[in-house]
């Protein structure tokens, strides 16, 4: 029988078809010897049992359907239903027993793996659910349910539509693994994401745990790194005084390995090499910019160009996502564009924000959307009104106002 929880240590553990992308790129880092902290993988195995019942099959017939025809409605409908079928059926006895036996005291990270994720040009990001601080085996249990139902969350299943792939085709593993309360958390890019640059590293950093940055619901440090480790820029967050990077961080950026002991750029060779993984594609604005066809005038406000390119649209503020359709070429404006918002982006001429960086998931969506952004505009959803005529620059960082 196949095993349904695998620890990072176990060679299948690095297989996406049994990890996910997620689990199966720790599993590797693990291999390679990087720093991922103690965890097993849920793997698909059990998704697929837990999923392996005539009503779920019928409910996953429904959602292809309702996507094929275009019927949002049906869609959303087929979607919920089978969320509900995954969250109250129990998970297999071997899944509960492997987890038993591997579970580590203290708090754990439950986090979605699915098999159709971190692909060269769909990363997923955001569209699947993850838990922080969960404790025991029956708060876990629940959580590794909710992972695997959030397959079918409303924006993961617009996303997975947009490119075209169909449900029955997507598979969920779930990672859980020590949880490691930060003092400081971060995302890193090693190439520049707006422009393409392989000669720049992006960090973006902030206080405590990471997933108010990697949702856009604040606004984060940024520092970019050249190729010897020197630090080209950073900007400090709003509302703080001074860096959240403390000195022995920031000398991290210089040599790594005054923190971990490894050779980060031998062990970045070798991890490309493995099962000859390449680093991800880069999405640039190489296609036309739009030619302005009427006068600024009227106030330019200025924040982190987030997606390249330059669109012009007439303003929509929205402060909820779940009550507001955005029409074709409109420019979205909210205060954050956690993943509950990138089903609007698809009609979104450009996205502007409040708080957010470049390296968060609605960012990212929207760089693979080809949707400019512009993130951290302070009072965006004040200063400009829903009938603003714009001009958003994402690869400048600047919104202006149109006659």
């Amino acid at each position: 029988m196949t095993d349904l929880v695998l620890p990072f240590d176990d060679p299948v553990a690095a297989e996406p078809s049994v990890s996910g992308g997620k689990g199966a790129t720790l599993a590797r880092l693990r291999a390679l010897g990087f720093p991922v902290p103690d965890g097993v993988v849920v793997t698909t195995a059990t998704y697929r049992l837990l999923a392996d019942a005539p009503e779920i099959t019928d409910r996953l017939d429904d959602l292809d359907a309702a996507v094929a025809r275009g019927d949002d409605e049906a869609r959303s409908a087929a979607a919920a239903s089978l969320r509900d079928l995954l969250r109250e059926r129990p998970l297999p006895a071997g899944a509960v027993d492997g987890l038993e036996r591997h579970l580590l005291d203290g708090p754990s990270a439950v986090r979605s793996s699915a098999t159709a994720e971190d692909l060269p040009g769909a990363s997923f990001a955001g569209q699947y659910d993850s838990f922080l601080g969960v404790e025991g085996v029956d708060a876990v249990t629940t959580a590794v349910r909710d992972c695997m139902a959030s397959l079918f969350t409303d924006r993961a299943v617009a996303y997975r539509a947009r490119n075209d792939i169909a449900a029955a085709d997507a598979a969920m593993a779930v990672v859980v693994q020590r949880f490691v309360e930060p003092d400081v958390s971060g995302i890193l890019f090693t190439a520049d994401p707006v422009n393409g640059s392989r000669t720049v590293s992006v960090v973006e950093a902030g206080p405590g745990r990471g997933d108010r940055q990697v949702s856009g619901r604040s606004t984060a440090d940024s520092i970019r790194v050249g190729e010897d480790g020197t630090v080209l820029d950073y900007r400090i967050g709003p509302s703080r005084e001074g860096p959240v990077l403390s000195d022995e961080l920031r000398a991290a950026l210089d040599d790594p390995r005054t923190l971990t002991g490894v050779d980060f750029a031998a062990r970045r060779r070798e991890f490309e090499r493995h099962e000859r993984l390449t680093a991800p594609s880069i999405l640039t604005s190489d296609g036309e910019h739009p030619t302005p066809t009427t006068k600024a005038t009227t106030g330019r406000l200025l924040g982190t160009g987030a997606a390249p390119g330059v669109a012009e649209g007439v303003v929509r503020v929205v402060t909820d996502p779940s009550e507001t359709r955005l029409s074709r070429g409109e420019v979205l404006v909210a205060p954050y564009t956690d993943p509950g918002w990138t089903p609007l982006f698809p009609n979104a001429a450009a996205v502007v924000t409040e708080v957010g960086g470049r390296l968060t998931h609605g960012s990212l969506v929207a760089r693979e959307y080809g949707i400019p952004a512009v993130v951290a505009v302070e009072d965006a959803t004040t200063r400009l009104r829903s009938g603003d005529r714009v001009r958003v620059d994402g690869t400048r960082g600047v919104v202006e106002r149109l006659e």
